[in-house]
């Protein structure tokens, strides 16, 4: 009967926090929090609170774990309806999620390799950016910012992986490597930092699917990358003047 209780009130408190319809909870479990999640959600708390796992099963057929937080080592019917969820959002869709349905990334040039962070986008503006980004990526070496920025677009080469400074912001000890200053407007440009993996959680089967991190029209083989790579250069080389591409891939 208690246990009965229990899970009505975390249903409850997850269909009014989340906007859902919850059928059913699965299981709640304690967890430690990951780094991904506590940067996140600023979890910067000097006592660390017990972190709760509460997998929910939802009437759309999804399976969802929440996270929910109580200063007590074993939160009790009594007060259940007193956690505190953490609540992530997708600033693409702007929907209130759970954590675990934010997608993780890795950037392969941070240490050690992979370091996890967690976004604020979703699947579904993921895969709505995955499928734009790469003509994101043609108008910017097309047409840069600045001289400087187009030198080190030039330079760094064809990107292929999904990137976005927002959504993917790279971590302050590698920020000068994806700035330049636009020398005569003192503006600063930010360059592509393409993220090497992704990763999203599955509460069905409590482990992490892989997400493909492959731009939308994208060359899919080294082979194709070389082909496409070198037809780009020879497009700009034809609108901007051999020399001046030369002279700026040598640079």
């Amino acid at each position: 009967f208690l246990y009965f209780i229990g899970m009505t009130v975390l249903s409850d408190v997850i269909s009014s926090t989340f906007s859902v319809d919850v059928k059913s909870i699965g299981c709640v479990a304690k967890v430690d929090e990951t780094r991904a999640l506590r940067d996140a959600v600023g979890l910067s708390l000097e006592v660390s609170p017990v972190l709760l796992a509460v997998t929910a099963n939802l009437e759309d057929a999804r399976v969802v774990e929440y996270y929910a937080y109580d200063g007590t080592c074993n939160p009790s019917v009594d007060h259940l309806s007193t956690l505190k969820f953490l609540v992530g959002r997708c600033d693409i869709t702007y929907e209130e999620l759970s954590p675990s349905q934010c997608v993780e990334y890795a950037f392969a040039d941070e240490e050690p390799y992979p370091t996890w962070r967690l976004s604020r986008i979703s699947k579904d503006g993921y895969d709505h950016f995955l499928a734009c980004k790469f003509k994101v990526w043609e108008k910017a070496i097309r047409e840069p910012d600045c001289e400087a920025a187009f030198r080190r677009l030039l330079k760094r080469g064809l990107v292929y992986q999904m990137f976005d400074p927002n959504m993917f912001p790279t971590p302050p000890q590698l920020v000068e490597k994806y700035h330049v200053k636009d020398e005569s407007t003192g503006k600063v440009v930010q360059l592509p930092h393409p993220v090497a993996r992704c990763r999203l959680w599955n509460a069905s089967t409590q482990t992490f699917d892989e997400v493909s991190t492959q731009l939308s029209g994208a060359p899919k083989s080294d082979e194709e990358a070389k082909e496409y790579w070198a037809r780009f250069l020879a497009e700009l080389k034809e609108a901007k003047g051999a020399d001046y591409i030369d002279a700026m891939l040598k640079e």
